[in-house]
């Protein structure tokens, strides 16, 4: 009973000091501020739940992440792949001309590091362009693209993760884009096989630079 309970002991204190880490990364790296995920902020399509599990689970997949969608919601799940390389796709009609697709990969390269890759795209749908008089000169599209890399270190129970995202937003039919940069965090815990708990952050310091003469910014959500 005594070796039972110093396991316990020895579990408790890996997870506090796990979870000290964690959030002693997620305050030291950026300040950080919430926002809110839909209207209003860049690249909101980013938010988006994609893959049809975390979708029928309404997006609360942060502490299961265990397929290759879980870079788009918490990278630390790579942690605890197998070596077995797994893909997968999404494709979403969102109506009036707008689509969403996104493309995951992810596997465990050894015993303690998992990696993976993602790619999320956002098309607008066509609109039309106007002048500052309201007259209409032709049609553009907003086409928008990110691409992002993804690295994990597991500890028997325990895994972080990080992603560093490019962004491309192009307005098509002008001369208009906008680059960016931005990070994901985050960290898993398997608790006894018995429950997972997962914390992440995303679009850490993520912002989106316009090529216009103001070289104009906007903050991602």
């Amino acid at each position: 009973m005594s070796n039972i309970n110093h396991r316990i002991w020895k579990l408790c204190k890996k997870v506090t000091l796990l979870t000290l880490l964690a959030m002693a990364i997620l305050s030291s790296v950026a300040e950080l501020h919430a926002q809110a995920t839909n209207g209003g902020y860049s690249q909101s399509y980013l938010m988006r739940n994609v893959g049809g599990r975390p979708i029928s689970m309404a997006g609360a997949y942060t502490a299961i992440a265990n397929e290759p969608f879980a870079v788009f919601y918490n990278p630390a799940g790579l942690g605890f792949f197998s070596a077995q390389p797994m893909i997968s796709t999404s494709a979403s009609s969102l109506g009036f001309g707008r689509s969403n697709g996104t493309l995951a990969y992810g596997q465990q390269v050894t015993d303690d590091i998992g990696v993976g890759f993602g790619f999320n795209s956002m098309f607008s749908g066509n609109f039309t362009r106007r002048d500052v008089k309201g007259n209409p000169h032709g049609e553009i599209s907003s086409n928008q693209y990110t691409l992002a890399a993804f690295g994990a270190y597991s500890m028997e129970f325990a895994s972080v993760g990080v992603g560093l995202k490019y962004l491309i937003d192009n307005l098509a039919g002008e001369r208009t884009e906008a680059t960016g940069v931005a990070l994901d965090i985050g960290a898993k815990f398997n608790i006894l096989d018995l429950f997972s708990f997962g914390v992440a952050v995303q679009n850490v310091s993520g912002m989106m630079l316009w090529n216009t003469m103001e070289r104009n910014t906007e903050n991602m959500p």
